[in-house]
């Protein structure tokens, strides 16, 4: 009888685990399918935010409220598009002269310009973080950069097809990442 009860219990132990771990692989599977789903649509609402912006600025141009030659227009349109996009890190644009303006976000939305330009046969950098009441405080300054915009992958890329493209994925330039 002992030996019957034992081995009864035994058995029901043996279901109730089999049971138990079906439901949790069930519920396992169920949070991974979410998560999936979930980083999907923030990648999709990444990307199509980017595509926008990609159409945004060659529009504005093409209808003359975009200035390509005015560095402080170049600022204004990529600190909008970085406030407007508050998961986006970097707005930039980059020209064949190896002028370059750009607005990024840190991980504590510190939000900065970055500007770099031609100057005495080097890169000119200068870097300002933006305080809260749209002043400039001094981060960063360098003679020699030497980051041209006009030889890194993604400009490559248009200039061969002459349209807006999607690069593979690539070293950021002074982030190593």
């Amino acid at each position: 009888m002992v030996l019957l009860t034992g081995l009864t219990g035994v058995m029901i132990g043996g279901v109730a685990w089999r049971e138990q771990r079906a439901r949790s692989r069930a519920l396992l599977d169920t949070a991974m399918a979410q998560a999936a789903r979930l980083t999907a649509a923030h990648a999709d609402r990444v990307l199509d935010d980017a595509a926008a912006t990609a159409r945004l600025g060659p529009e504005l141009v093409r209808q003359g409220q975009l200035d390509l030659g005015d560095d402080g227009a170049l600022e204004r349109f990529a600190l909008a598009v970085l406030r407007v996009h508050p998961h986006l890190s970097w707005v930039s644009y980059g020209d064949r002269d190896d002028r370059f303006v750009g607005a990024w976000r840190d991980p504590r939305d510190n939000v900065y310009l970055n500007r770099s330009f031609p100057h005495e046969g080097r890169i000119r950098l200068e870097e300002d973080r933006v305080v809260a009441d749209g002043g400039r405080e001094a981060v960063r300054r360098s003679d020699d950069h030497r980051y041209r915009p006009s030889e890194r992958p993604y400009f490559r890329a248009i200039e061969a097809r002459r349209a807006p493209v999607w690069t593979e994925p690539y070293e950021f330039y002074a982030g190593g990442s």
